[in-house]
């Protein structure tokens, strides 16, 4: 996987912000110098909140890079309150949002199944691209096969929120009980947890073999998220 390196972000040159040269709290802030908060072979998350950095503290704002690997994806998961606006600054892919509990209307497509409702929107991302999410809101983001997919990342209304993982082994959705599975998915509870247990890592994770697979997988995790704000 292919990484910025140091003397990419902190030449001799101007910085740019966030990519600055490090040092006090208050002055420029070298966000590639940061332990990622998120690494595996898929992808990596470089983030600084509100606790690392006392400016982003007064705005109530959190910045990060998303690195994800040529042909793997991001997500899926969703910001308990946060706003997500996100810069493609390089590489492509599509991103796939779901937006639960409302009626239909024309350039949208509507799924219903189980307990609730949801519209998924599709759309190819590229370079110079800005798309925002809503908090609540599952997002996934899966990186054209010949190149890295870049993003910078800034949250709004951080304060309190949490990223909840949607896949992987720290799914929620591992915690419904069997009849709940089987209720959201309108299938039996031992092929529910067969689909939900086929990855290990969180957050980033083997891109989809093909849109099929992908589009059914994305079915099932949003039925069984409106099922989950259901019964909040």
């Amino acid at each position: 996987m292919s990484k910025r390196t140091s003397s990419e972000s902190s030449g001799s040159g101007s910085a740019v912000w966030p990519f600055g040269h490090g040092g006090a709290s208050n002055g420029p802030f070298n966000l590639l110098k940061q332990r990622p908060w998120q690494s595996n072979d898929y992808g990596e998350l470089f983030q600084a909140s509100p606790d690392d950095y006392k400016q982003l503290k007064k705005m109530d704002v959190s910045v990060s890079l998303a690195n994800i690997t040529g042909g793997s994806m991001f997500g899926p998961y969703f910001n308990t309150k946060a706003i997500k606006i996100a810069l493609v600054i390089d590489g492509s892919g599509n991103i796939e949002m779901a937006r639960p509990h409302l009626s239909s209307s024309r350039g949208q497509e509507q799924q219903q199944q189980g307990s609730g409702s949801y519209k998924k929107i599709e759309a190819r991302i590229s370079r110079g691209d800005i798309y925002v999410v809503p908090s609540g809101h599952p997002i996934v983001t899966v990186s054209s096969g010949h190149q890295n997919l870049e993003a910078v990342c800034f949250e709004i209304n951080t304060e309190g929120n949490e990223k909840i993982d949607l896949a992987g082994k720290n799914d929620v959705l591992n915690q419904l009980e069997k009849e709940a599975k089987e209720l959201s998915f309108n299938i039996t509870a031992k092929e529910v947890e067969d689909i939900l247990s086929n990855q290990k890592e969180s957050f980033f994770f083997p891109g989809p073999q093909n849109w099929q697979e992908q589009d059914r997988a994305f079915k099932y995790r949003m039925v069984a998220y409106v099922y989950l704000c259901c019964r909040l």
